[in-house]
């Protein structure tokens, strides 16, 4: 069971990142700055400061052991998804699994938080499921598309820079000035055309999911043909037909989170797989 306050799977992995890798790092730094310093001060012999940073290394990639499975232990309870944070991890200061065969934890630990992972994504699943059946059960079909609130905003500042321009020129009697404000008003057009373009260019369905299967950009599959789908890191889309080979797709401002996305897949799955 979940313990503690939930925070952000980001913000979970972000606490790792910064116990494991980035303050062994900076103290390092520090010490090894500091004695470089007492060399050169003739405080300590070049040997002795050796000796001592070799020390200072070794002790902070245990600790830097130790702590890879603390914050494990930690984020299972703490992060408000922990497969979006230990996805991260794997893909950063977690990366070397090898050094988890060193990394002081025994076999009733592992075991520990394999219990406690797999309990917490039952949670989790449970808690996607009833919130998805309020929100999507009267859609039959949902569409994903890429949002157009920046480009939007965009497209109206520069409007408002040709009108500017425009009027200026029309109240402009210096020739030089004018052919100025001639080749501002061509760039900012040009920019406009280029705005316009990327809009028409987004207006297209990303995805389309249903309780019979999944549109993924043109592609149709139905769930049954799908061996594996799931939101990995937060940001990116793995899937892959039965048989095939695995495929990804990295998704930036959808208009469905990666949350709300993860929940809608598991949903429409999940009642695909009762029809059956």
């Amino acid at each position: 069971m979940s313990t503690g306050k939930h925070i952000s799977a980001h913000s979970a992995y972000r606490k790792g990142l910064w116990n494991v890798r980035v303050w062994p790092i900076l103290i390092n730094i520090l010490i090894a700055s500091t004695l470089v310093y007492a060399i050169v001060a003739g405080v300590f012999p070049i040997e002795i400061a050796l000796i001592v940073q070799a020390a200072v290394l070794l002790l902070s990639f245990i600790v830097a052991l130790r702590q890879r499975n603390k914050w494990r232990m930690w984020m299972v309870n703490h992060s408000e998804n922990p497969k979006t944070s230990l996805e991260l991890a794997r893909a950063s200061f977690l990366r070397n699994e090898g050094l988890d065969r060193i990394a002081f934890w025994g076999k009733n630990k592992r075991l520990e938080f394999q219990e406690t992972f797999d309990a917490r994504m039952q949670e989790l699943r449970a808690e996607h499921l009833e919130a998805a059946a309020s929100k999507y059960e009267k859609f039959p079909t949902i569409n994903v598309y890429h949002k157009f609130s920046g480009l939007v905003w965009m497209f109206l500042f520069e409007l408002l820079v040709v009108g500017g321009v425009v009027y200026l020129f029309l109240h402009q009697e210096d020739n030089t000035i004018k052919i100025i404000l001639s080749v501002l008003m061509a760039l900012s057009l040009g920019g406009i055309w280029y705005t316009l373009k990327t809009i028409w260019k987004r207006n297209t369905t990303v995805l389309e999911i249903s309780k019979h299967g999944i549109r993924i950009q043109h592609t149709y599959y139905g769930w049954l043909e799908l061996e594996h789908i799931d939101v990995v890191r937060g940001d990116t889309l793995e899937f892959q037909k039965n048989g095939g080979r695995l495929q990804t797709l990295t998704f930036k401002n959808l208009s469905l989170s990666a949350d709300y996305l993860d929940e809608l897949i598991l949903f429409y799955r999940s009642k695909s797989s009762e029809t059956v």
